[in-house]
């Protein structure tokens, strides 16, 4: 029953919480340990890094914890692929089963009170902003990039694949949905 991984899913996981925390924020803000892991955390990479721009508060970020009563619940490991940067300028909350992907130049740039749900795909390869309390429910996939490169040989060019995506503050954007730059 799903019901028996609730608790290992809530559970507080200080080994990556304070490894993620030193490895990526900047010092002065990572010794108030702004991020809290929950459960395990598929972690890939963590050649990029994290900053707090405004307030830094011990848990302030939440990532990888389960909203049982969610729609889109589920119990999965969340995944973390940082290559570039991600911006947190106040609390924000990424649940279980979602898959963050940084490029290396890429930013995600996540406002005071954003929240993605359940399942959900993040890929910055050039940059995503996510405005003040917007939520992103269960499902949802956002990706700069259409990852399908064209090649126009007579210029010996190769056109960009990335667009830049800006999500406004208070917006919903409804599960199942995909954006692209």
């Amino acid at each position: 029953s799903s019901d028996l991984l609730v608790p290992y899913i809530h559970w507080f996981n200080p080994i990556q919480t304070f490894y993620v925390n030193l490895k990526c924020f900047p010092f002065r803000q990572a010794i108030k340990f702004p991020l809290f892991i929950y459960g395990w955390t598929r972690l890939y990479s963590l050649y990029g890094t994290m900053e707090c721009i405004g307030t830094c508060k011990t848990g302030m970020i939440k990532f990888n914890r389960s909203e049982v009563d969610a729609p889109g619940y589920a119990s999965g490991h969340a995944e973390l692929n940082l290559w570039g940067k991600i911006i947190f300028r106040g609390s924000a909350e990424v649940c279980a089963s979602t898959k963050i992907m940084i490029g290396d130049k890429g930013i995600l740039d996540l406002d005071n009170k954003a929240r993605i749900m359940h399942q959900c795909i993040i890929t910055a390869y050039k940059y995503i902003k996510i405005g003040v309390d917007t939520r992103i429910t269960h499902k949802v996939q956002i990706m700069d990039s259409n990852f399908h490169y064209i090649a126009d040989f007579s210029k010996r060019t190769v056109s960009d694949t990335s667009r830049e995506i800006h999500i406004g503050n208070k917006c919903w954007i409804c599960n199942s949905t995909t954006i692209n730059g």
